[in-house]
């Protein structure tokens, strides 16, 4: 399994290049593999210097091939409360 996020350009697109990448080893954890649900954990090192619109990506790994199963847009903004 795994989930990546890339910053969503002006027009629309998103780069190919991710900002941030989580994997089974590194934040990503099956609450329920038989109802699908994974929870991707960021710290705040992951966000540390971004802001704006970034689009989001989860692929899981079947005997197969890659599939995409879930996508979606995040937003990160600046601390209002530090």
């Amino acid at each position: 399994i795994q989930w990546q996020a890339s910053r969503i350009r002006a027009d629309g697109t998103f780069s190919s290049t991710p900002k941030i990448s989580k994997d089974l080893d590194s934040g990503v954890q099956i609450l329920d593999a038989a109802g699908g649900v994974v929870l991707i954990t960021l710290e705040p090192q992951d966000t540390a210097g971004l802001k704006g619109d970034y689009y989001t990506e989860l692929q899981v790994e079947f005997a197969s091939g890659p599939y995409t199963v879930a996508t979606g847009k995040m937003t990160v903004v600046k601390d209002l409360i530090s």
